[in-house]
Protein backbone atom coordinates (compact mmCIF):
# COMPACT_ATOMS: atom_id res chain seq x y z
CA UNK A 1 0.00 0.00 0.00
CA UNK A 2 3.00 2.30 0.55
CA UNK A 3 1.70 3.74 3.83
CA UNK A 4 3.55 4.08 7.06
CA UNK A 5 1.57 3.02 10.11
CA UNK A 6 3.37 5.02 12.79
CA UNK A 7 0.96 7.93 12.34
CA UNK A 8 3.14 10.00 10.03
CA UNK A 9 2.08 9.04 6.47
CA UNK A 10 -0.99 7.12 5.26
CA UNK A 11 -1.99 7.20 1.60
CA UNK A 12 0.14 10.26 0.91
CA UNK A 13 -1.22 12.35 3.80
CA UNK A 14 0.00 12.94 7.31
CA UNK A 15 -2.48 11.60 9.86
CA UNK A 16 -1.32 13.57 12.90
CA UNK A 17 -3.40 16.59 11.93
CA UNK A 18 -0.68 18.59 10.20
CA UNK A 19 -1.46 17.71 6.58
CA UNK A 20 -4.67 16.09 5.40
CA UNK A 21 -5.59 15.68 1.74
CA UNK A 22 -2.62 17.80 0.69
CA UNK A 23 -3.68 20.93 2.61
CA UNK A 24 -2.27 22.34 5.81
CA UNK A 25 -4.50 22.53 8.84
CA UNK A 26 -3.72 24.51 11.94
CA UNK A 27 -3.76 22.31 15.01
CA UNK A 28 -3.58 25.35 17.28
CA UNK A 29 -6.59 27.07 15.71
CA UNK A 30 -8.98 25.38 18.09
CA UNK A 31 -6.74 26.26 21.02
CA UNK A 32 -6.66 29.96 19.98
CA UNK A 33 -10.43 30.03 19.50
CA UNK A 34 -11.01 28.51 22.93
CA UNK A 35 -8.95 31.20 24.63
CA UNK A 36 -10.79 34.00 22.84
CA UNK A 37 -10.13 37.72 22.71
CA UNK A 38 -8.67 38.00 26.20
CA UNK A 39 -5.85 35.62 25.28
CA UNK A 40 -4.82 37.81 22.33
CA UNK A 41 -5.06 40.95 24.47
CA UNK A 42 -2.83 39.47 27.19
CA UNK A 43 -0.47 38.18 24.53
CA UNK A 44 -0.19 41.69 23.09
CA UNK A 45 0.60 43.24 26.49
CA UNK A 46 3.09 40.48 27.25
CA UNK A 47 5.03 41.21 24.06
CA UNK A 48 5.28 44.96 24.67
CA UNK A 49 8.88 45.93 25.22
CA UNK A 50 10.26 49.23 26.45
CA UNK A 51 11.34 50.37 22.95
CA UNK A 52 7.87 49.59 21.59
CA UNK A 53 6.24 51.57 24.40
CA UNK A 54 8.56 54.50 23.74
CA UNK A 55 7.79 54.45 20.01
CA UNK A 56 4.07 54.20 20.66
CA UNK A 57 4.33 57.13 23.07
CA UNK A 58 6.17 59.14 20.43
CA UNK A 59 3.46 58.36 17.89
CA UNK A 60 0.79 59.40 20.39
CA UNK A 61 2.58 62.67 21.28
CA UNK A 62 3.16 63.41 17.61
CA UNK A 63 -0.54 62.96 16.85
CA UNK A 64 -1.52 65.23 19.74
CA UNK A 65 0.90 67.93 18.60
CA UNK A 66 -0.26 67.70 14.99
CA UNK A 67 -3.94 67.81 15.86
CA UNK A 68 -3.45 70.69 18.30
CA UNK A 69 -1.74 72.75 15.60
CA UNK A 70 -3.97 71.90 12.65
CA UNK A 71 -7.27 71.53 14.50
CA UNK A 72 -7.03 74.70 16.53
CA UNK A 73 -5.75 77.03 13.82
CA UNK A 74 -9.14 78.18 12.55
CA UNK A 75 -10.53 78.81 16.03
CA UNK A 76 -7.44 80.50 17.44
CA UNK A 77 -6.79 82.72 14.44
CA UNK A 78 -10.46 83.75 14.11
CA UNK A 79 -10.84 84.65 17.79
CA UNK A 80 -7.40 86.15 18.44
CA UNK A 81 -6.47 87.81 15.16
CA UNK A 82 -9.79 88.20 13.34
CA UNK A 83 -8.75 86.06 10.39
CA UNK A 84 -11.23 84.82 7.83
CA UNK A 85 -11.28 81.38 6.22
CA UNK A 86 -9.07 82.49 3.31
CA UNK A 87 -6.26 83.47 5.69
CA UNK A 88 -6.49 80.15 7.52
CA UNK A 89 -6.49 78.28 4.22
CA UNK A 90 -3.42 80.22 3.08
CA UNK A 91 -1.58 79.25 6.28
CA UNK A 92 -2.44 75.59 5.75
CA UNK A 93 -1.38 75.84 2.10
CA UNK A 94 2.01 77.26 3.10
CA UNK A 95 2.33 74.51 5.74
CA UNK A 96 1.64 71.89 3.08
CA UNK A 97 4.09 73.39 0.60
CA UNK A 98 6.90 73.67 3.17
CA UNK A 99 6.51 70.00 4.14
CA UNK A 100 7.84 68.81 0.77
CA UNK A 101 11.33 70.39 0.95
CA UNK A 102 11.56 69.60 4.66
CA UNK A 103 10.80 65.94 3.92
CA UNK A 104 13.44 65.88 1.18
CA UNK A 105 15.96 67.44 3.56
CA UNK A 106 15.11 64.97 6.32
CA UNK A 107 15.48 62.11 3.85
CA UNK A 108 18.93 63.41 2.96
CA UNK A 109 19.85 63.66 6.64
CA UNK A 110 18.67 60.10 7.24
CA UNK A 111 21.53 58.81 5.09
CA UNK A 112 24.05 60.36 7.49
CA UNK A 113 22.45 60.01 10.93
CA UNK A 114 20.59 57.32 12.86
CA UNK A 115 16.81 57.42 13.16
CA UNK A 116 16.83 57.86 16.92
CA UNK A 117 18.94 61.03 16.73
CA UNK A 118 16.86 62.44 13.91
CA UNK A 119 13.70 61.75 15.90
CA UNK A 120 15.08 63.65 18.87
CA UNK A 121 16.23 66.57 16.72
CA UNK A 122 12.92 66.95 14.93
CA UNK A 123 10.96 66.59 18.17
CA UNK A 124 13.12 69.35 19.62
CA UNK A 125 12.36 71.51 16.56
CA UNK A 126 8.65 70.79 17.04
CA UNK A 127 8.86 71.75 20.72
CA UNK A 128 10.65 74.97 19.76
CA UNK A 129 7.89 75.80 17.27
CA UNK A 130 5.17 75.04 19.80
CA UNK A 131 6.92 77.30 22.32
CA UNK A 132 6.45 80.10 19.79
CA UNK A 133 2.71 79.42 19.87
CA UNK A 134 2.52 79.72 23.65
CA UNK A 135 1.38 83.14 24.86
CA UNK A 136 2.49 83.76 28.47
CA UNK A 137 0.50 87.01 28.60
CA UNK A 138 -2.69 84.96 28.59
CA UNK A 139 -1.84 83.96 32.15
CA UNK A 140 -2.15 87.56 33.28
CA UNK A 141 -5.32 89.63 33.45
CA UNK A 142 -5.80 91.90 30.42
CA UNK A 143 -9.47 92.76 30.36
CA UNK A 144 -9.07 95.73 28.05
CA UNK A 145 -8.18 93.61 25.00
CA UNK A 146 -10.81 92.04 22.75
CA UNK A 147 -8.60 89.60 20.83
CA UNK A 148 -5.16 89.12 22.36
CA UNK A 149 -2.82 91.13 24.54
CA UNK A 150 -1.67 93.49 21.83
CA UNK A 151 1.30 95.55 22.90
CA UNK A 152 2.41 93.21 25.68
CA UNK A 153 6.12 92.33 25.30
CA UNK A 154 5.65 88.54 25.21
CA UNK A 155 2.31 88.46 23.39
CA UNK A 156 1.96 86.04 20.48
CA UNK A 157 1.11 88.20 17.48
CA UNK A 158 0.35 87.05 13.97
CA UNK A 159 3.99 86.89 12.85
CA UNK A 160 5.00 84.83 15.85
CA UNK A 161 1.98 82.55 15.43
CA UNK A 162 2.69 81.93 11.74
CA UNK A 163 6.40 81.27 12.44
CA UNK A 164 5.61 78.86 15.29
CA UNK A 165 2.99 77.07 13.22
CA UNK A 166 5.36 76.58 10.28
CA UNK A 167 8.24 75.38 12.46
CA UNK A 168 6.12 73.00 14.56
CA UNK A 169 4.17 71.56 11.62
CA UNK A 170 7.32 70.98 9.57
CA UNK A 171 9.07 69.33 12.53
CA UNK A 172 6.16 66.99 13.17
CA UNK A 173 5.85 65.95 9.54
CA UNK A 174 9.59 65.32 9.21
CA UNK A 175 9.61 63.33 12.45
CA UNK A 176 6.82 61.03 11.30
CA UNK A 177 9.00 58.92 9.00
CA UNK A 178 11.71 58.48 11.63
CA UNK A 179 9.26 57.33 14.30
CA UNK A 180 7.70 54.85 11.85
CA UNK A 181 11.16 53.57 10.95
CA UNK A 182 12.07 53.14 14.62
CA UNK A 183 8.80 51.32 15.27
CA UNK A 184 9.44 48.88 12.44
CA UNK A 185 12.86 48.09 13.90
CA UNK A 186 11.78 47.46 17.48
CA UNK A 187 8.38 45.79 17.16
CA UNK A 188 8.50 42.06 18.02
CA UNK A 189 7.26 39.66 15.37
CA UNK A 190 4.46 38.50 17.69
CA UNK A 191 3.00 42.03 17.69
CA UNK A 192 3.47 42.48 13.94
CA UNK A 193 0.95 39.71 13.23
Amino acid sequence: DGSVTDGSVTDGSVTDGSVTDGSLTNMNASNDDDKGYSYHYCSCIKNMTRPVLICMSLIFMKRIALESIVGSTSIVTKNRYGWNIENVGALHLVNGIIVIPVSIFSGYLSTMYEDRYMTLWFLAITLFGMAFLFDPTDLTNHEDSETYNLGAPMATGTTRYITGSLIAFSGIEACESYVASLMSKVVPSALAQ
